[in-house]
């Protein structure tokens, strides 16, 4: 029989062990430890000192992914504490949006990491669209001309009905008739 102690050493480890991947599919894993985390919470809604102790060793091995990991798990991870609440919405698109205002080779990689766990943090937290979209916004013709292959890159991670529920997320901040056309483009 699995203990809790045995789980939550392993998410350790499987955390700790995807610090420098560049697989989409490690990145997509971390959506599994953020799920387990948080039914984990849901059960133990009070939570004891050893459950917490737990929970603190997952989240810190999330900080150190999303602070060194590779581009593409450095994405990913902080997309990861914001959803197990260890960082704001608003603070990590404004990270995210530090990472367009950068660009380089490393943008792609960053872009796809968040969008893959993108869809479930719009929904915990529209806000953090809000500052991704205002830095994208703020960018001059040759800044974001130079940057689109990098955005469209993490884009093409998300299949054409992921990308659709993204537009449609987005829809209130982008206007309806932006949306339909994107997403007739997208389709």
């Amino acid at each position: 029989e699995l203990r809790r102690d045995d789980v939550q050493q392993a998410l350790v480890r499987a955390v700790e062990g995807r610090a420098g991947s560049s697989r989409i599919e490690d990145a997509r894993a971390l959506l599994v430890v953020v799920e387990h985390q948080l039914r984990e919470r849901e059960a133990n809604a009070n939570l004891d000192a050893k459950a917490a102790f737990s929970d603190g060793r997952v989240g810190f091995a999330l900080d150190t992914l999303a602070r060194e990991g590779s581009p593409l798990m450095q994405g990913a991870g902080g997309a990861a504490r914001v959803l197990l609440g260890r960082e704001d919405a608003e603070a990590f698109g404004a990270r995210v949006g530090s990472f367009v205002d950068a660009g380089g080779p490393d943008l792609v990689d960053r872009m796809k990491g968040v969008l893959v766990l993108a869809l479930p943090l719009l929904e915990a937290d529209p806000g953090f669209a809000d500052r991704l979209l205002d830095r994208i916004e703020a960018q001059d013709d040759r800044s974001f001309l130079d940057r689109l292959p990098s955005l469209r890159g993490g884009f093409s991670e998300l299949a054409p009905a992921a990308r659709q529920r993204l537009l449609e997320a987005l829809a209130p901040r982008l206007g309806e008739d932006d949306v339909e056309r994107a997403i007739e483009r997208a389709s």
